[in-house]
Order: structure tokens, then C-alpha cells, then sequence
């Protein structure tokens, strides 16, 4: 896994490079919010070809139920293993197949989540950053936990991997924030580095005011007409991965809120006549998301919420490290999937009926992927729930 062999995360970069460029210094209004998105992941995606070929800063891979505020703090560059799983397709919709079926030749099986597949296939050719250690949580899934252990076994190094609870009562709160305490233990202990609280502070108040435009655009977004695309609820796991803490990630979501607000108080849809209101409430189809475009122009049909923007995340304390760390474990409890799936069905079926009753849905789409064993052990629940 050296500098030399991570092409495609070099070709990543040059794609967003020049669809940048063609948007030229100062877009219009229309291609503003996609030129600031430009913008943050091509400074990302320089970060981390810059850190992997220097080879001096500690790169930390985290998954599921972790946020990157705490890496960012203690000056560790943040990893998202499926990360480019993710990216990949928005520039050639079939340029993660090969690395499927490289897992798959190595025994993974074709059932087994893409994610999965995908990024395995990516670390066995050698195209991710190496990691100095790896943390992620025991959520959402048994495929997300399971491929966090091939990635441990394969590659080598240290991790730590906090016990998630299965509830969301104060007890299971309290627990997970220890978790996450001993995490930052581990963090400091691979570092050689003691957490800079204050450094943690800043960027967890940075974060906050990037989650606070996401939530008002939220509620924007319950207006009839919907004032937004269906592609823009995409960005909430964006923000996760590549922009929390950030000024640039910052302004992606200021730019958001600003079109939306706008939009709402002029009675704008993004259709001319919308006919029916639905919501997304599973897996985006990142390889194409041209079907919203479809579904609108086709239809008038707007996903006006899906499940991985539906954030019922706060603002965290920042008064104490005690209040920090509640607050992170919270969060943490109540991204995307991991909110909705880590425990009993209640908590999916419950959050749904709430989406649908707050942003007048007219229908749900459940788009479920085959290696998603426990997403489609409850879709019977789930359709007796619509009724």
C-alpha cells in the first residue's frame, strides 16, 4: 500500500479538479452549492495524498458510530474506509466492480454488503491509504462489523473497536460515551499525543453550526412544493466523512440552507407542478443518482426526505470534556443507519411513520441492497407500517 499505487484516489482528485475549473471562479447561483462541494473534497482528497506520501502524520481509519471530530483534535488525519466506495461511481458508475469482484475472487461472498466487497477489494489492490490504526464501532450491521475484522486481520495494525448499545436511554448514553473515552485513550496511547480539549471544542462548535443548517434546511424542506432536489439529501453523510469540523464543509451547508430558504419563501419547488411527495427511507443509489432527476422530471415526483438526512442530531455541549463526550456519544448513536438499525425495529418504524406524517408523504421507497440481511428481515414491518 504505498503512495505510488493510489491512482484511483489521484484520479478522484483530477475529476473534481476539472469539473471545478469548468464551473469557473465565480458560478452562478445554480452551481454554487456542487463548486463549494467541489472545493471541500478536493481539499480533502489533497490532505490525504499529501499525509499518505509524507508519512508523517498519523492516519486514522474510523467507521460507523465514530465521528471525526476527536481524530481532527489530536492532529490525526481522518479516514473513512468506505469512503471511496462511495465516490468512486460519481465518476464512472462501473469503476467499483473490479474491486467486487477482487473480493470476491478472495473468498468474499457475492451476498456480502458492497461496501464490504468494495472496500476490501480496494485495500487487497492497494488503493487506500494505509491506516496507523483503525476504530469503528459494533454498528450498524453484522456485515459492517465483519468487515471491519478482515480489515484489521489483513492489514495489521492496532484498533479499537467501541461496544455500541443496542437502546437510546440514558444508561446506553452514559455507556457509549465511556466507549468512547476509553477510544480517545487508545488514540493517545498510538499517538503519543494527550487529547487538546480546547482544539476538540473548536471543532465540535465548528461542526455544530454546519448540523444547524442541515436541520433548518430540513425543516425547509417540508414546504409544499418541496424546494430542493431529492440529490441534495445526499450530503448529510458527506458532511460526516469529509466536512464536519471544517470552515469549507461549513459553507457546503450555509449554501444549502441559503438556496432553500430562498426557494421556500418564494413558493419555489424544484418542479414545476409536484404530484406526489415521497421519501427515500434506505440506501441512496450513489453509482447513479440521476434517478432523482428522473423521478422528478418524470413523474413530479420529489423525495422530499430519506434516512440518511433525517437528522435527529443535535448540538453537542462543549461547556466540559464530560459534556463533549455525551454529546459525541449521541451523535454518534443517531447517524444515518446506525440510529435506525443497530437495534429493535421501533427504532426504524418509528422514525418512518414520524418522516412521513412531518413531510406529507404521498409514498416510501425502500431501496434495499441484497447484502443487507437485517434491512430486508424487517421490510414486512415495514410495508404493514406504510398501510
Amino acid at each position: 500500500m504505498q503512495r505510488a499505487k493510489l491512482t484511483e484516489l489521484e484520479e478522484l482528485l483530477r475529476f473534481y479538479q476539472n469539473a471545478r475549473r469548468e464551473m469557473g471562479e465565480d458560478p452562478p447561483d445554480e452551481k454554487k452549492i456542487n463548486a463549494l462541494t467541489f472545493e471541500c473534497l478536493i481539499d480533502y482528497l489533497e490532505e490525504t495524498l499529501r499525509v499518505a506520501d509524507e508519512g508523517k502524520k498519523k492516519i486514522g481509519w474510523f467507521g460507523p458510530g465514530i465521528t471525526r471530530e476527536p481524530l481532527l483534535a489530536m492532529d490525526i488525519h481522518p479516514y473513512r474506509a468506505e469512503l471511496m466506495v462511495g465516490l468512486l461511481p460519481t465518476s464512472r458508475p462501473e469503476a467499483l466492480r473490479k474491486y467486487v469482484d477482487i473480493a470476491e475472487n478472495a473468498g468474499l461472498p457475492a451476498e456480502m454488503c458492497s461496501i464490504d466487497r468494495g472496500a476490501v477489494g480496494l485495500i487487497l489492490s492497494g488503493q487506500l491509504p494505509a491506516p496507523s490504526f483503525i476504530v469503528g464501532a459494533s454498528l450498524p450491521c453484522d456485515n459492517i462489523v465483519i468487515g471491519y475484522q478482515i480489515y484489521n486481520s489483513y492489514l495489521g495494525v492496532p484498533s479499537y473497536h467501541p461496544d455500541a448499545p443496542y437502546g437510546d436511554d440514558e444508561e446506553s448514553i452514559r455507556y457509549y460515551a465511556d466507549q468512547l473515552k476509553k477510544m480517545i485513550a487508545f488514540m493517545e496511547e498510538q499517538t503519543g499525543k494527550k487529547m487538546d480539549w480546547d482544539r476538540l471544542k473548536e471543532i465540535i462548535e465548528e461542526s455544530n453550526r454546519a448540523y444547524e443548517y442541515l436541520l433548518e434546511t430540513n425543516e425547509l424542506r417540508k414546504a409544499v412544493p418541496c424546494p430542493q432536489s431529492g440529490r441534495l439529501l445526499t450530503m448529510s453523510n458527506f458532511l460526516n466523512s469529509v466536512g464536519a469540523g471544517l470552515p469549507k464543509g461549513t459553507a457546503v451547508f450555509r449554501q444549502i440552507h441559503e438556496d432553500a430558504r430562498k426557494r421556500a419563501r418564494l413558493g419555489q419547488g424544484v418542479v414545476e407542478e409536484e404530484r406526489s411527495r415521497a421519501i427515500w427511507f434506505m440506501l441512496p443509489t450513489y453509482f447513479d443518482l440521476s434517478i432523482f432527476d428522473w423521478m422528478e422530471q418524470e413523474f413530479g415526483a420529489v423525495i422530499v426526505m430519506d434516512m440518511f438526512s433525517y437528522a435527529a442530531i443535535r448540538p453537542v455541549d462543549t461547556s466540559t470534556p464530560e459534556s463533549m463526550l455525551r454529546g459525541l456519544a449521541v451523535k454518534a448513536l443517531n447517524m444515518p443507519m446506525a440510529r435506525q438499525l443497530r437495534g429493535p425495529t421501533e427504532f426504524y418504524t418509528d422514525d418512518l411513520v414520524r418522516v412521513c406524517e412531518e413531510y406529507r408523504a404521498d409514498s416510501v421507497i425502500y431501496a434495499g441492497h441484497e447484502g443487507c440481511k437485517h434491512g430486508w428481515g424487517i421490510v414486512g414491518l415495514i410495508r404493514d407500517t406504510c398501510k
